[in-house]
């Protein structure tokens, strides 16, 4: 699209999905608030909610890019430039290693939803965050025990003190 003398390039396909994102979120939203104003209802709800909104609000404009075109007057600028290929500056090409990253931990994580009722929060969040960190590339093991083993603490604590309704787990 052009305007004036800039021309504005705006990825569609991310920036309709966050709109629909942030639509849904909206929604979500409202009608949590309809049902109930208590706080312990909408503790974590709303919180979310608006950083979600937030955060779509801010990412948009990542995928809009105005350039501005210069007029020149030489005739043979304006034909090397017609000439060359124009440069894309988005990062869409992806290596088949990370996508195949990226569905190994959308898997880890469904089975980490899935695993939590069964073998406890803290169990389950411990050996999703230790798979994820080695999925990733860490190497090191003090490391690894040390952090899955913090997670899985902060987490467990926060759904135990946070949450009135009580959550499956194996040794809080």
């Amino acid at each position: 699209m052009r305007v004036g003398q800039s021309k504005i390039q705006i990825q569609w396909a991310p920036v309709l999905f966050i709109i629909f994102i942030i639509g849904f979120v909206t929604y979500y939203l409202y009608y949590v608030r309809s049902i109930s104003d208590h706080i312990n209802n909408i503790i974590l709800i709303q919180p979310s909610s608006i950083l979600l909104i937030l955060l779509g609000i801010y990412v948009i404009p990542k995928y809009i890019r105005f350039e501005k075109e210069e007029r020149t007057q030489v005739a043979a600028d304006q034909t090397t430039l017609e000439k060359e290929p124009k440069e894309d500056n988005f990062d869409t090409d992806q290596s088949s290693g990370s996508v195949i990253l990226s569905v190994v931990m959308l898997g880890c994580l469904f089975l980490y939803i899935l695993m939590s009722p069964l073998i406890g929060l803290e169990v389950a969040t411990f050996l999703f965050v230790l798979i994820s960190l080695v999925l990733l590339g860490e190497k090191r093991i003090s490391i690894l025990i040390s952090y899955s083993f913090f997670m899985a603490f902060l987490i467990s604590a926060g759904v135990h003190w946070l949450l009135p309704y009580p959550v499956y787990m194996l040794f809080f």
